[in-house]
């Protein structure tokens, strides 16, 4: 299970994810992003695709993980809402993701997020909790 907060930020767009375990913060994270352009309830899965990144440490995986969802996104015009992370260390992340062609029907919620930034970014455990702190680019 993961929370989301949204950061408020000026020129940006900003969340805090708080989750049990690690591999659900980068689902929360992922989630967070998409909710933050399009309405995603509702939504039918019609692509599936399979995503491996790696990186040299955790704030990284996140980045790399994040960047090729905007990748695809950009590049398939497809939001991606359902995240199955099979395996997730400090510097590799394997992961089914689920999604389906951007929805015209649906008004945008905001500008779309073009990239992650490394201001401010943090992912780390405290008393048992993971958090994970991620500014995007619009």
């Amino acid at each position: 299970m993961f929370r989301v907060t949204t950061l408020e930020h000026t020129a940006d767009k900003g969340v805090v994810v708080e989750a049990d375990t690690y591999a659900e913060l980068f689902v929360g994270a992922a989630e967070a992003m998409f909710g933050s352009m399009v309405d995603l309830a509702g939504l039918t899965p019609t692509i599936e695709e399979r995503i491996e990144v790696t990186a040299s440490d955790r704030e990284s995986l996140l980045v790399a993980w994040l960047q090729e969802l905007i990748y695809r996104f950009e590049v398939e015009n497809a939001v991606f809402f359902s995240f199955v992370v099979e395996e997730a260390t400090e510097t590799r992340l394997r992961a089914v993701v689920r999604g389906a062609p951007w929805p015209e029907d649906r008004p945008r919620l905001g500008a779309a997020v073009k990239a992650v930034t490394y201001h401010g970014l943090e992912v780390r455990q405290v008393d048992g909790t993971w958090r994970a702190r991620v500014v995007f680019d619009v």
